[in-house]
């Protein structure tokens, strides 16, 4: 029985039991010491489900660029060597040529998962290492000369990353706190979803089987998530029966889509998933089905607030994503949210 927790992974439970004891209580405001009348069930309709799943697969595949200069840079940072199998590298390779290979950068934390993008972001790598890490958390590759440097580089970029307010704005008043809250949650591998909470059903969504991970998927199973058949294996229909096994292999690019009948179960569970670092988008997927977000607690509203900057997080400002012009106004009123919208085009 492990007994060495530090204090943010004490922390980091007690959140995740808080969040769980809330759902299986029926509590709607763990904030306020007065429990609310339980939410009203909205169903999920077919046809929201399937503007929702229409969505998703619509989304473009980003995949993370950089000019080159960044790759001469790096190759004088680190000495012609990738970080994670320590072997020679060099921007031109002769061919036959087996004791040098072809280098790279790579983003420790990916683009598309919110990471920084800049030259200070990026390590060097072998075209080798890079694609086998592909675009996931370097924390789930976990392949490195040197663990704890990149373990450090990780934590640090992390801070530089899009990330979450917190859901209590009052135990997040100071930097130093708002530092201790993304240590916890960037003690797991980052991860990118989208949700939408709306009058047609409540839906958390991922782009392709692979994107998912396990641990998370039976969570939100236990929080009242009912799993949608999309083609990619066995899962629920919208009345929880089993949905039918297509013959064949399962379509690991089909989306994973979770439904939810209560609203407040969720956001319970977005807040679940932004606790384990996630990137929570929401997707408007049609003007048909407008947001349902219980309006009971602001804070839990505020899922949908993201900023690059601690001191946004602290302020609980809002940065809109390629400028940095601040919105504190549009924050306070709740005007401005970082949403993707089915067709766009959005670089993360």
């Amino acid at each position: 029985m492990r007994t060495d927790f530090s204090p943010d992974d004490l922390q980091a439970l007690k959140d995740e039991l808080r969040i769980r004891m809330e759902y299986a209580h029926g509590c709607s405001d763990a904030l306020s010491p007065m429990a609310h009348p339980a939410p009203s069930r909205i169903p999920v309709l077919p046809e929201a489900q399937a503007a929702f799943t229409k969505a998703l697969k619509g989304l473009p595949r980003c995949h993370d660029t950089s000019p080159r200069w960044w790759l001469k840079v790096a190759m004088r940072q680190y000495e012609s060597r990738c970080v994670y199998c320590g072997e020679p590298v060099s921007e031109t390779v002769m061919e036959g040529s087996s004791k040098v290979k072809r280098a790279s950068v790579d983003h420790v934390v990916p683009t598309t998962g919110g990471g920084p993008d800049h030259h200070d972001a990026i390590v060097l790598c072998c075209v080798a290492c890079n694609t086998s890490k592909s675009s996931t958390d370097w924390i789930l590759w976990g392949k490195a000369v040197d663990r704890e440097a990149i373990t450090a580089f990780r934590a640090k970029r992390g801070r530089e990353s899009w990330n979450h307010l917190a859901r209590d704005p009052t135990v997040t008043k100071t930097k130093l706190k708002v530092e201790r809250m993304l240590d916890a949650r960037w003690s797991y591998a980052r991860f990118k979803c989208y949700a939408s909470v709306t009058t047609g059903g409540a839906f958390i969504g991922w782009r392709d089987n692979q994107a998912v991970p396990g641990e998370i998927y039976w969570m939100l199973r236990q929080m009242g998530g009912q799993a949608v058949n999309t083609g990619g294996g066995a899962t629920h229909d919208l009345d929880g029966t089993p949905g039918k096994l297509r013959r064949g292999r399962p379509n690991l690019q089909a989306p994973v889509i979770m439904t939810f009948h209560l609203p407040r179960q969720a956001v319970l569970a977005i807040w679940a998933l932004i606790e384990r670092n996630a990137l929570v988008h929401r997707l408007d997927f049609s003007p048909a089905f407008p947001d349902a977000t219980p309006p009971e607690n602001p804070a839990l509203a505020n899922w949908t607030f993201t900023s690059p900057n601690v001191g946004d997080l602290v302020r609980r400002r809002f940065a809109i994503p390629g400028k940095w012009k601040r919105h504190s106004e549009a924050w306070s009123k709740g005007l401005v949210v970082r949403t993707v919208r089915a067709g766009d085009t959005l670089k993360d």
